[in-house]
């Protein structure tokens, strides 16, 4: 293994968008429908990643809750009893089991699927759906608690309602209400050379300079430096 990276390897891996999970959805339906064609094509070539194709991650968003929707189907119907039928199911492990039914040998055939007519079953959904790019319906709006609130005054507040690639199951988790607070790399031989970034600002005062001058770069994945020059942190 590596010993050492660099503080641009640490970038790197901190704004991480691809997820295997996604890619594993789109590449299984394109390798199982019995009529590939254009966008089965697309899927095959597409390395999970979201800034690399964000309409492909939004259809593999999609059809990751699709398929989960559909082998829990099958569980209740065959398992749970009809009073038991609307029985919540805990979400958190949905992308278990959605991994484990695409992965595993004659996993679906327990469910009563075939893997074909699930893949074309699959395909034609997604083909039926008109779907709002991933950035644009990740939007954040993460704003600040008087924000729109107040009357007239709760507008000074607001602020842009910027596009996000990241995602829960990235190493850069975005949502429209809910990520990290901060991003920081510190280097410990070399301190001086530190870097973060904030999504808003370093103030919540609204005629601050610092109310919102961070946001621009870190939905860029811009980093900064923690120190200034004379080794005093910037504020």
């Amino acid at each position: 293994g590596q010993s050492h990276f660099s503080l641009e390897q640490m970038e790197s891996l901190q704004l991480d968008t691809q997820s295997r999970f996604h890619q594993l959805g789109l590449h299984w339906v394109a390798k199982h429908v019995r009529s590939p064609n254009a966008l089965t094509q697309k899927w095959l070539s597409w390395d999970g990643d979201a800034t690399t194709d964000t309409v492909s991650f939004t259809q593999a968003e999609w059809l990751s809750h699709k398929i989960l929707k559909i082998l829990i189907a099958r569980v209740r119907l065959q398992l749970l009893p009809e009073a038991q039928q609307d029985l919540l199911y805990a979400w958190r492990v949905g992308q278990a089991l959605t991994i484990g039914g695409l992965t595993m040998p004659d996993a679906l055939s327990v469910f009563g699927i075939q893997v074909s007519d699930l893949a074309d079953q699959l395909l034609a959904a997604v083909q039926a759906q008109t779907l709002v790019d991933y950035k644009e319906e990740n939007l954040w709006q993460a704003q600040h608690p008087l924000a729109g609130v107040i009357p007239v005054l709760g507008r000074f507040f607001l602020l842009p309602k910027a596009p996000q690639v990241g995602n829960r199951w990235v190493v850069r988790a975005e949502s429209t209400k809910f990520g990290p607070s901060m991003r920081m790399i510190w280097d410990l031989f070399e301190p001086s050379k530190s870097v973060w970034s904030f999504p808003v600002g370093q103030s919540g005062h609204v005629r601050s300079r610092h109310f919102a001058d961070f946001q621009p770069g870190w939905t860029k994945g811009k980093y900064y430096p923690v120190f200034t020059d004379k080794g005093q942190i910037i504020k």
